[in-house]
């Protein structure tokens, strides 16, 4: 049986999407037939901050290292969508000999968290490269006659995820000082424990900053909440 035609299925629920959680859940349910089980995209707005970064199936620790834009300038997975025009393969070997330290890391720092393959969906329009999607799992496999389906599919995603990502958003109220410590600190990778020692609080006090900053910025968790001031400019790193 061929997979075909569920490759494309998703596509009028991704039309109907409300939000950029659904249309993230629509194409993780999608791609994980072929092995999948992280979905990131990233996408330059016309107009807004550059480097939007979504994702879903990532471990939150990963989530938060992602988070730091630095280590998206660094990996490797996006210099081979910015080099194709089709969905490319990669493994964990593929990075072995990158003349790039920092790309190295990256993907080491991805493999420790049981992301040993991936395939990267250049997406391209009037203005050269707009976006890629990105799978990543232990084993990711998708036949060259299914390729096209699943750009196809990576593309609607991306068209209702700009969408919705470009709609005029409300002021959110500003972070406090502490606030933003503690997400810029949790950004860099680290734990509550060591938040704590290096601002010199409690553990208490810094989960307390975090669920303030969850609540201000209306966000699910503290790497909702850094991805969210990231992508806001409430913080730097």
């Amino acid at each position: 049986m061929t997979p075909r035609p569920d490759v494309l299925a998703p596509i009028a629920r991704l039309n109907g999407a409300s939000n950029a959680d659904f249309v993230l859940k629509i194409l993780a349910r999608a791609f994980a037939p072929f092995g999948s089980t992280a979905v990131l995209v990233n996408i330059d707005l016309p107009r807004g901050p550059p480097g939007i970064f979504a994702q879903t199936g990532l471990p939150d620790e990963l989530s938060a290292v992602f988070a730091n834009t630095r280590y998206l300038q660094s990996s490797p997975v996006g210099r081979l969508a910015r080099r194709s025009f089709v969905p490319v393969h990669w493994t964990k070997e593929t990075w072995i000999n990158d003349p790039d330290p920092r790309a190295r890391e990256v993907m080491q720092v991805v493999a420790s968290f049981g992301l040993h393959e991936g395939c990267v969906i250049p997406l391209r329009g009037p203005r050269g490269l707009e976006a890629d999607v990105s799978l990543a799992g232990d084993k990711v496999a998708i036949a060259d006659d299914v390729g096209p389906l699943v750009h196809c599919l990576a593309y609607y995603g991306f068209v209702r995820l700009r969408r919705l990502l470009a709609a005029p958003r409300r002021p959110r109220p500003s972070l406090t000082p502490r606030d933003r410590d503690v997400l810029v600190l949790s950004a860099r990778g680290k734990s509550t424990a060591e938040i704590a020692t290096t601002m010199g609080i409690a553990e208490r006090t810094v989960e307390e900053h975090v669920r303030h900053a969850c609540r201000r910025l209306g966000a699910r968790n503290r790497t909702h909440a850094v991805a969210i001031a990231i992508r806001d400019a409430l913080i730097g790193i």
